[in-house]
């Protein structure tokens, strides 16, 4: 207690010092004020390569993993730039707001003429240095660590070099400015619109000329404009190549003929276009400060007040794009019917080595979360596939798939394999594009790159109150999309559900799910080649099904799983579009509803298949169900993982923890402020989870006359375990992580009992 009262007395009056301090040099305090803008991107720009490697690992301590010395480069050149965007904006702020706020200019001022590189590259260290320390262990791929350090070298310097070059080339402009009349007196016109005592800081005393500090922020400005805007030109070409114009297509053909063999190698890393974004924010927000402030006009209402009126007037929303007319034609068959020739077809294909086999129909329920769920379901059903005890008959037998957020992701790219005849030989003999080890390269292939651009450009556009140079049916979603095609086994071609509906009606693949969740009434969608919807269900509203409510439409698979894996705002939450006369919903991830998939698995099994499982001339006489979760994370609760996070912890927490005083730390703010919110969002997965058992309870009771077997594999507790990204891009380190899981599953009790499972007659 006493300890307690001594720190709050030691708060207090540090905090009581420093204000009086602070009292006692009025114009320090206002000057911290106008620099808002510039003092809080630096200090973005140095505190989130340390919080990113601490705090929010998770989130976004892979935004700085870079693999080779183009993607060094370009780091380099966004991080020198926004460090010396913020030291011009700093600088304009302090000599020509001392004009126009009517303070004392500092002395120490003119003395750092000169000295912005410096400054440029202080706020810079954190961010390559943390990248560098993140990083050395993606380039130790490389032969040599010799190899790897000369990577790293080449990578920065030439960043360094052509930071200069540009820095040189933004001098140029603002040369070509000071004596081009005819754009001065533009600048000057705009700025003699002002009332006169709000011109000052902008013109020179005495005369119409704009102030050295303004002229200098133009040019920088458009030496930035250099690297933007071909980046963006080059983004069209990758994610919407449809709306490059005509004159500009050979020019990319020809960058993609160089490049086509090592696409991947040459793009733009995530991290680059966040520093863009940190690039434009200081200047345009440093900018509208400078305006408004003498106006005492609060920069965050004007900018609230714009981006919703552009908004408004130009219904800016987020869109996912309808196929219509279909460009194939759908299934008519029903789910017995289906199943019907798919357990026919089983027993024509293996009835000579399994004669005895029960008829056995297996349900897959890929869990979410993020990239991690993709690779690790990617990773299980290529396992499931090669295991020698279950192989290619256990997957001929899945009759449905039910998949949520990035478990859609998964279970699109080994599904996508099955229907480009994914062979069944051993490993060493199937096709590099369509091997287990191919399906799981797909799945985990970075896809930060495309939200980075669809943030920096049309979304970035969008907020910003310019929403007119956004196309309107492209943003990060629509990028990201595009990157998942170019890993289809024919991205020439992708499938749709229409597509998908034939393989599943030819007996190639299982039916596939896609659990979505709509906005406006919180009900679950479901996207499937397959209606899931019966007229009964349909009239007591339980849930939506994409095929009842577009009938007309079709959809590509990377817009359905999309849709599932629409994470809180790395993907926007999107309608369709066109419009459709009382369908026009926005929709969200699955994982709202249920993170797991199984809701509606035990559903299509309790009204849509086991009713039909009985004895009867049309019946499927199903004799087991073998419903199988596939979960992405490690179960916290189990006592061998509460025995790895004791010994991973921090001294401090260690002894906290033998003192039986692991909560003793929790700030009581963070529970005050943030408490409600933690709660509803770490409760969803338990009580989903506990909902999902009492369902799968309830439906073995209900058909006691079919064996229902209820199996999890998850991603087991590793002892040197990387902390699983909650973002589309992981680490070499976890993508090992995701086929070391699969090796100590293969030697646990639980999935011996689904291979026994399987295998007893």
């Amino acid at each position: 207690m006493y300890k307690r009262l001594f720190g709050g007395v030691v708060l207090w009056a540090i905090v009581m010092i420093v204000s009086t301090a602070l009292l006692r040099h009025p114009a320090f305090l206002q000057y911290l004020f106008f620099l808002r803008i510039p003092l809080l991107i630096g200090g973005l720009l140095v505190a989130l390569p340390i919080l990113a490697n601490t705090v929010i690992k998770s989130l976004l301590q892979n935004l700085f993993v870079l693999h080779n010395r183009f993607e060094f480069a370009l780091v380099t050149i966004a991080t020198l730039f926004t460090g010396m965007g913020v030291a011009s904006v700093t600088n304009t702020l302090l000599i020509d707001g001392a004009a126009r706020f009517n303070l004392p200019m500092p002395e120490w001022v003119n003395s750092l003429r000169g000295y912005q590189w410096i400054f440029a590259i202080i706020l810079g260290l954190s961010t390559l240095i943390i990248t560098i320390y993140i990083s050395i262990p993606e380039i130790k791929e490389l032969p040599s660590r010799r190899r790897a350090a000369t990577e790293i070298l080449l990578g920065i310097s030439s960043g360094g070099l052509l930071t200069a070059l540009f820095f040189k080339l933004g001098h140029l402009f603002t040369n070509f400015l000071e004596g081009f009349a005819a754009f001065k007196q533009l600048l000057v016109f705009l700025v003699l619109l002002l009332p006169e005592p709000a011109r000052s800081g902008y013109l020179q005393p005495d005369t119409e000329n704009l102030t050295a500090g303004h002229l200098s922020a133009i040019g920088f400005l458009a030496a930035v404009m250099v690297i933007y805007l071909p980046l963006f030109f080059y983004g069209m070409w990758l994610y919407k190549p449809g709306v490059i114009p005509t004159w500009a297509k050979p020019g990319f053909r020809l960058f993609d003929w160089l490049t086509q063999s090592r696409r991947r190698l040459f793009e733009v890393p995530a991290l680059f276009y966040l520093l863009t974004i940190f690039l434009l924010l200081v200047l345009l927000f440093g900018g509208l400060t400078f305006l408004l402030d003498f106006f005492r006009v609060p920069l965050l209402i004007v900018l609230i007040a714009i981006s919703f009126a552009a908004y408004w007037l130009f219904n800016v929303n987020h869109y996912y794009e309808l196929i219509s007319p279909p460009l194939s034609g759908f299934s008519t068959n029903s789910f017995v019917e289906i199943l019907h020739h798919r357990f026919q077809r089983w027993q024509e294909t293996y009835a000579k080595d399994h004669s005895d086999h029960p008829r056995t129909l297996v349900v897959i329920c890929p869990a979410g979360g993020g990239i991690q769920a993709a690779g690790w379901t990617a990773r299980v059903l290529t396992g499931l596939y090669e295991h020698p005890k279950l192989g290619k008959p256990f997957i001929d037998a899945i009759g449905l798939i039910s998949s949520v957020s990035g478990g859609s992701i998964g279970s699109m790219y080994f599904l996508d394999a099955l229907a480009n005849g994914m062979p069944s030989a051993p490993l060493n003999r199937m096709s590099s594009t369509q091997s287990p080890n191919a399906i799981v390269r797909r799945a985990t292939v970075d896809g930060l790159d495309a939200i980075g651009w669809g943030l920096a450009y049309p979304d970035l556009w969008r907020v910003i109150g310019l929403p007119f140079l956004a196309h309107q049916k492209l943003d990060r979603g629509v990028a990201l999309e595009a990157d998942w095609t170019r890993e289809f086994s024919d991205p020439a071609n992708p499938p749709t559900l229409a597509s998908w509906s034939r393989s599943i009606e030819a007996g190639e693949i299982p039916i596939p799910v896609f659990n979505a969740t709509i906005v406006e009434d919180g009900s679950r969608l479901t996207i499937s080649p397959l209606p899931f919807q019966t007229k009964e269900m349909q009239a007591k509203r339980q849930f939506k099904d994409f095929r009842t409510l577009y009938r007309n439409f079709d959809l590509p698979i990377t817009t359905a799983a999309r849709l599932s894996a629409t994470f809180p705002y790395v993907s926007p939450i999107c309608r369709n579009f066109p419009s459709v006369p009382h369908a026009n919903f926005h929709v969200a991830d699955g994982g709202y509803f249920d993170n797991f998939g199984v809701f509606t698995a035990i559903q299509w099994l309790n009204q849509l298949v086991l009713p039909n499982s009985a004895a009867g001339e049309n019946s499927l006489n199903i004799d087991r169900v073998l419903l199988i979760e596939i979960r992405s994370f490690p179960e916290p609760s189990d006592p061998e993982a509460s025995k790895l996070a004791v010994k991973h912890r921090k001294p401090k927490e260690w002894w906290q923890a033998r003192r039986g005083e692991e909560n003793i730390d929790k700030p009581g703010w963070k529970m005050t402020i943030l408490g409600p919110l933690l709660t509803l969002f770490n409760v969803r997965n338990y009580t989903q989870a506990a909902r999902n058992e009492v369902d799968v309870a309830v439906l073995k009771k209900l058909w006691n006359k079919v064996e229902i077997q209820h199996h999890v594999i998850e991603f087991p507790q590793l002892e040197d375990l990387s902390a699983p990204p909650l973002s589309w891009k992981l680490s070499e380190k976890q993508k090992a992580d995701i086929d070391k899981a699969w090796g100590k599953v293969l030697q646990d009790s639980k999935f011996a009992a689904l291979v026994t499972a399987w295998n007893s007659k």
